[in-house]
């Protein structure tokens, strides 16, 4: 009943679609030691996974672990620091990474933030559960849902001080300096 062709045909047509499909861009996703399956559907799985794992969990909701001791200093609120970090949705997709400079304890960036990277020292990194209500709440952010719970992974990277402070708690940081000077003239 199956002849060579027909199957000769089925083949290419499945080649076809492998091939594609991975050529396509796929998602970032969380590495698979945060990721639980479940029927076909990631779930990141949060507090202790494994048996040495000791989450905190703070007063607000906030759940962190620290991943990497640091050696360094502890910012007081107002500090300016940088941040590297990775952030992932509850469905195992990661919506932004990156490095930025803030104004800790500050509200320039979300509560969880605020409490979190307040709590570490310079050189230490962190993983932390964030629920909605420290995130974004009602709204959405992006690719981000409303009322999402959100995972970070986060290292603190410096506390900024002096002219560096300065440049980098404005936004645009030398250049946003620069520009605000310029109108200086005209008033």
């Amino acid at each position: 009943p199956y002849s060579t062709r027909s199957t000769y045909k089925k083949v290419r047509m499945l080649a076809v679609v492998l091939t594609t499909s991975a050529l396509l861009p796929q998602p970032a996703r969380l590495p698979q030691s945060r990721i639980l399956q479940r029927s076909n559907r990631a779930a990141v799985t949060m507090g202790p996974v494994e048996p040495d794992e000791t989450w905190t969990t703070t007063s607000s909701g906030l759940k962190y672990l620290d991943t990497a001791p640091g050696e360094g200093e502890q910012p007081e609120k107002g500090a300016s620091v940088t941040v590297g970090y990775t952030g992932w949705t509850m469905d195992g997709n990661k919506f932004d990474s990156g490095s930025i400079d803030f104004n800790v304890g500050t509200g320039r960036v979300i509560a969880g933030w605020d409490e979190g990277i307040q709590t570490m020292r310079v050189g230490s990194s962190r993983k932390m559960y964030i629920p909605a209500e420290l995130g974004y709440g009602e709204r959405e952010n992006g690719e981000i849902p409303a009322n999402s719970p959100l995972y970070f992974e986060c290292e603190l990277k410096a506390i900024n001080s002096g002219i560096q402070g300065v440049i980098k708690s404005v936004p645009g940081g030398l250049f946003g300096i620069v520009l605000a000077l310029s109108f200086i003239p005209y008033f």
